[in-house]
């Protein structure tokens, strides 16, 4: 459906105009300047020519067929326009002009006239309020931007006319190639989601990029985007992190999780490569489009200064590479080839007085070795550098081998001309050596997308006025059906009450105050553990039946738990965003829950087996894989976060759900405080 805007073999400029100042002469002569492969025909109600061309009035009397109609003209006029297009036949129009639903409530009726126009005239629409687009191949630049990049394998699908523009100046600078830009506009009718599918399954696309700043369909975009990401890599750049899209209402997974983080989360599972700034994008188009495939994670560092191998070093430990073991063979070689100074172990240095001829030997050498799954080459310019030789040398290396090399040239002036050759040559190329790191590290991660196992199934979403809490025997109960760790707790209203369950139990016991009043118990001084005696029990019911003006409601009152000490203390919590879906958000837990950093968040459902995932990664990662942490149960751990999961799915009526601390002991998980927030009728 969408070969028009693609491969059309001619279009209308409707709205070309002989005056220069114009936007359609603007839109026309970008046309024509850039000889696009095609008839083109000016249209405009006035008629005239420009130059010799003749204008047409409507496209009607166009004598032949059209595949594209380019509208520049007012908005008041397009509807008029798009009918035109129906009759003449023309099922592909890009509408550059503004005054639509950008604009407010009139222009937004303006706008789904024209959709309704459209429609039923079977005109697909690319905007209105956009930049247009441009197709390097067929020499199309039918947009408002300056110059045609060159062709090549990079799709960019952008939300922003001026963010299109950008990228368009910064690939004409560094050679990048592009099989299409597109702007979106105001997506009347084409969105986000049906471009990608396009270029999923277009021959001529290999890197999809997308600026998207919002997103209609969540859940159906994610689907979308899983498929797209099985067969292409994707990066999206997403602004909006400062903004907070849902008001956290008195839980702790909706503090630790702002809109942002939860947007990233959702598109990370589904396979994208999400990016944080324009830097990183053009960083990561780059790799993508030129680098090869990165098999492994075991990766060789060649220098020639020690301090640069250092910090490259840091930066892959930390990204979760390996500095790869060199074979044998590999030791022999550079030991015979290298002189004296040099560091043989990786990372190798070369030396600051290395010719081209020993980057070369370390290169080659190690870029064989099937102990090492890509590489880093770094070089910082020195006196006796020869900057351009050995830019050479690398691309000669990387066509021999064929594995991923990564480049830093560190500096200047010095290493401008050599940066120049490697740009031109398609071959990575960055100024500091942990720029080099972060694209490796993503196109790793763009591999690994491939085998994620992430679903994206329907979920209802039920709105209410109002939010409902439960807690207590009832925020336990309904936990239970999904999570079999439950430390149940045990109500009574009275003091005498209390202190018969806490003797039932036998001490030490846990005391609490159960009040949807007080949902963060710590925080109002209603929590006390390890309560060894019934006196000092009953101390401190009186003391919080003094602080407490309040009547209970039935199913709150005082709670006495058995005390169970935790080796490790877990926060698990889950939200329902409108948009993407349901979430979890896990880490270490406990009273300092908000301070601690690693909070982790991920996309549901989750399965037991991908859970065991997410408690690999980050600090709670890092504590479950300490000597210490080997003794935990993680398997019941993975279990309370699919149940968890689970509850999310199908219960369309639960907000959020808290559930801290989770106490993880060797002796199995409790959970002894369950919070729940239902939607209200």
């Amino acid at each position: 459906m969408l070969e028009g805007f693609f491969k059309p073999h001619s279009i209308a400029v409707i709205g070309a105009s002989a005056h220069p100042e114009k936007l359609g002469a603007v839109v026309y002569n970008n046309i024509v300047g850039h000889k696009f492969r095609g008839k083109v025909y000016p249209v405009n109600v006035k008629g005239g020519k420009i130059g010799k061309t003749k204008i047409f009035s409507s496209v009607i009397e166009i004598p032949s067929k059209v595949d594209l109609a380019v509208i520049v003209i007012p908005a008041l006029y397009v509807e008029r326009v798009i009918r035109e297009c129906g009759k003449k036949h023309i099922r592909s129009a890009v509408i550059i002009s503004a005054g639509f639903g950008e604009t407010g409530t009139e222009g937004k009726k303006r706008e789904e006239k024209i959709v309704s126009v459209a429609r039923a005239s079977r005109v697909r629409l690319l905007g209105p309020n956009c930049l247009g687009i441009i197709v390097p191949r067929l020499k199309l630049n039918a947009s408002f931007a300056e110059g045609l990049p060159q062709p090549g394998g990079v799709a960019v699908v952008s939300q922003s006319g001026a963010m299109a523009v950008a990228i368009t100046d910064w690939a004409l600078m560094i050679h990048i190639g592009f099989s299409a830009l597109i702007s979106l506009g105001n997506k009347s009718d084409i969105e986000e989601e049906e471009l990608l599918n396009f270029f999923a399954h277009d021959q001529k696309t290999n890197v999809i990029v997308a600026y998207l700043e919002s997103i209609k369909n969540g859940r159906k975009f994610l689907r979308t985007l899983k498929l797209v990401t099985q067969k292409k890599p994707v990066i999206i750049l997403k602004p909006g992190k400062s903004m907070q899209a849902q008001v956290a209402v008195a839980s702790h997974t909706g503090s630790l999780a702002g809109a942002y983080e939860v947007e990233k989360a959702h598109l990370e599972a589904a396979g994208a490569v999400v990016v944080d700034s324009l830097e990183e994008l053009f960083m990561f188009t780059q790799t993508f489009e030129h680098a090869h495939t990165v098999k492994g994670k075991r990766v060789a560092v060649v220098t020639n200064a020690g301090g640069p191998g250092i910090l490259a070093t840091d930066a892959l430990i930390g990204a979760g590479f390996f500095l790869a073991t060199l074979s044998p063979e590999t030791n022999k070689i550079l030991k015979r080839k290298m002189p004296e100074a040099a560091s043989l172990h990786n990372p190798i240095d070369v030396v600051g007085d290395a010719p081209a001829s020993r980057y070369y030997a370390a290169l080659s050498t190690v870029m064989g070795d099937k102990n090492v799954d890509a590489v880093i080459a770094i070089l910082t310019h020195q006196y006796v550098t020869e900057t351009e030789k050995i830019a050479k040398i690398i691309i000669q290396v990387s066509k021999k081998f064929k594995k991923p090399l990564f480049v830093s040239f560190i500096g200047g002036k010095g290493v401008g001309k050599g940066r120049t050759i490697l740009v031109h040559h398609g071959i990575p190329e960055f100024s500091f050596p942990e720029q080099a790191v972060r694209a490796l590290d993503a196109s790793w991660k763009a591999k690994e997308a491939k085998s994620l196992t992430a679903r994206f199934p329907d979920v209802e979403i039920k709105k209410g006025a109002h939010l409902v809490p439960l807690v207590g025997l009832k925020a336990e109960t309904l936990l239970e059906k999904y999570i079999p760790f439950v430390l149940r707790s045990h109500i009574s209203v009275s003091i005498p009450g209390a202190l018969l369950q806490a003797k039932k139990i036998g001490y030490p016991v846990v005391a609490k105050v159960a009040s949807a009043s007080f949902l963060h118990k710590t925080e109002s001084g209603f929590v006390r553990v390890n309560i060894t005696s019934e006196k000092d029990l009953q101390r401190i019911l009186l003391e919080w039946k003094k602080k407490i003006s309040l009547k209970f409601k039935k199913g709150e009152g005082f709670v006495v738990q058995a005390y169970r000490p935790a080796s490790l203390e877990v926060f698990l919590g889950s939200k329902r965003d409108l948009n993407f879906g349901p979430y979890l958000v896990c880490g270490v837990g406990g009273i300092f829950v908000e301070q601690l950093s690693g909070t982790r968040i991920f996309s549901l459902p989750q399965t037991v087996a991908q859970a065991r995932q997410v408690l690999s990664t980050g600090i709670l990662g890092a504590v479950l894989s300490s000597e210490r942490g080997k003794y935990l149960p993680v398997t019941s751990l993975a279990k309370s976060i699919a149940g968890l999961s689970r509850m999310m799915i199908e219960r369309a009526d639960i907000a959020e759900c808290d559930l801290n601390p989770v106490l993880v002991r060797p002796d199995g998980v409790y959970i002894p405080d369950v919070r729940i927030l239902k939607i209200g009728a």
